[in-house]
């Protein structure tokens, strides 16, 4: 919608395609409070149902829709981009955007319908079925990758028609660029994520057979590998863009405009890399570790992915009316007999309704965290077990590096000089090649897309998107649990 109102206003592109995608924003935007709202769909995060909500939300939805397709409808000839509008070639940046939005309509009524599913009728696709989030990932994971390669390859091409001359003088330096990380990516996964796989296949169970069910390794870890491709791409093509932006000519508050939106591309750069080793290549152990209440301690080392957990010793603590009474035990963790640190992890019992909070002690590095989770105190006729569940999360610190560059690209944009309407030579192709100039290798202040007239102002938010342990009061469940987010309670 944003990149669709952004071409709507600076080169009269894509009329009917913002109008649309507005109401179709607005109307998942109701959808989210209307599923969680109306009961309709079961989930831990849905209220009673109720019927009233039911009816409100989804008129509003079909309202909402509807206003936007009727108006085009009655409006088609005023929302006409004319002869300017028609995409001679998939192969250029009117092309790219084409196809970024329906890749991303696609994608929002995808997944809008399989969340739905379970209240369809059992003669529709799925109708009935409770989708797993395996499904959900199969679905997001290529149709993400695809629209972020349509991010980074838009700012080489053409407007029109893309020259092949022009295009592989624009990619040639930031995709040499490119490789060389895309190499060091490459090695991480030969290195670190592979290896990381086979373990979990080899060792069989839950995970296992999620892992599997997303595909054969072959496209599983090929998938993962174009995404790396992906990201270095887009990661270097903005900065390229920023350093063109930076030696042009302009004022301040022009460029900041600009910058936000290639500052926000560079974002989603870094957080694919962050989400394919924290999502696709998580090691995941629990089981139970051996403890002896009487001297609150345990012989044994809680060993996954070659780190080794010693106890050190728990804690029982309550507030002061007693209705919540919270049980911690901590470790020291180490690595090839190196000290790495200390993790506390709790489990916070209600007194009046019995459920329980787990907390997760969380141990950063810089390549990746590590998640302990305490589910409490499995009893046997001779001792007491303690109930861990651990992960390991590839590159957490990475995404979150990225979360933050999204946050600074948004602010440059606002704080940034918008522009002043559509410029006078939008739509004009040169002769021949039909493309505008670049504006970058004149040192002209690039827009977004680097290849703008330079007297267009780049738009500000182009951017898509006591004693002892408590054993004897808390009980683990069986079996341990294997598959639970462990920073929050289930």
């Amino acid at each position: 919608m944003i990149h669709s109102f952004g071409q709507y206003k600076r080169r009269g592109l894509f009329k009917r395609w913002a109008v649309v995608c507005a109401s179709l924003a607005f109307a998942f935007c109701v959808l989210g409070t209307f599923i969680s709202r109306s009961g309709l769909v079961q989930s831990v995060h849905a209220f009673e149902g109720d019927p009233v909500s039911l009816v409100l939300f989804g008129v509003l939805i079909v309202v909402s829709v509807l206003a936007g397709v009727v108006g085009v409808v009655v409006r088609r000839k005023s929302f006409s981009d004319g002869a300017a509008g028609e995409i001679e070639s998939l192969l250029s940046k009117d092309g790219a955007y084409f196809l970024n939005n329906v890749v991303m309509v696609v994608m929002a009524a995808v997944l809008a319908y399989l969340t739905l599913a379970q209240a369809m009728p059992s003669w529709m696709p799925f109708g009935g079925q409770s989708i797993s989030s395996g499904t959900y990932d199969s679905l997001a994971r290529p149709l993400g990758i695809l629209f972020l390669l349509l991010m980074a390859v838009c700012p080489l091409l053409g407007w029109g028609k893309t020259d092949p001359a022009a295009f592989l003088r624009r990619a040639r330096v930031p995709a040499a660029c490119a490789a060389v990380l895309f190499v060091l990516l490459a090695v991480f996964f030969a290195v670190r994520l592979l290896p990381a796989y086979t373990a979990v296949v080899d060792a069989g169970g839950t995970e296992a057979a999620e892992l599997l069910s997303a595909g054969p390794a072959v496209y599983y870890n090929g998938l993962a590998v174009v995404g790396f491709a992906v990201a270095a791409l887009l990661l270097f093509n903005s900065l390229f863009q920023l350093a063109r932006m930076a030696r042009g000519k302009g004022g301040v508050r022009a460029k900041l405009a600009a910058a936000g939106s290639s500052v926000g591309h560079l974002a989603m750069a870094v957080i694919l890399v962050g989400l394919i080793g924290s999502n696709m290549y998580v090691t995941e152990e629990g089981g139970y570790l051996a403890y002896d209440a009487e001297t609150d301690t345990s012989s044994e080392i809680f060993e996954v992915g070659g780190y080794e957990l010693s106890f050190t010793g728990s804690d029982v603590t309550a507030n002061s009316d007693e209705t919540q009474v919270e049980y911690a035990v901590s470790f020291d963790v180490s690595k090839d007999g190196v000290k790495l640190g200390n993790v506390t992890t709790s489990v916070t019992l209600v007194a009046t309704t019995q459920q329980r909070k787990y907390n997760a002690g969380v141990l950063s590095m810089p390549g990746e965290d590590l998640f302990v989770v305490y589910q409490g105190v499995r009893d046997s006729d001779s001792d007491s077990d303690l109930s861990l569940d651990v992960k390991i999360n590839p590159l957490v610190s990475v995404t979150w590096v990225g979360f933050g560059l999204l946050c600074l690209g948004m602010a440059l944009a606002l704080f940034g000089r918008r522009g002043a309407g559509l410029p006078e030579e939008a739509g004009k192709r040169e002769g021949g090649a039909g493309e505008l100039a670049v504006p970058g290798e004149s040192g002209e202040l690039a827009a977004e897309d680097g290849g703008a007239s330079p007297d267009a102002v780049p738009q500000a938010g182009e951017l898509a998107d006591g004693g002892g342990l408590p054993g004897d009061a808390l009980q683990a469940d069986e079996p341990p649990a294997g598959s639970g987010n462990p920073a929050e309670a289930e």
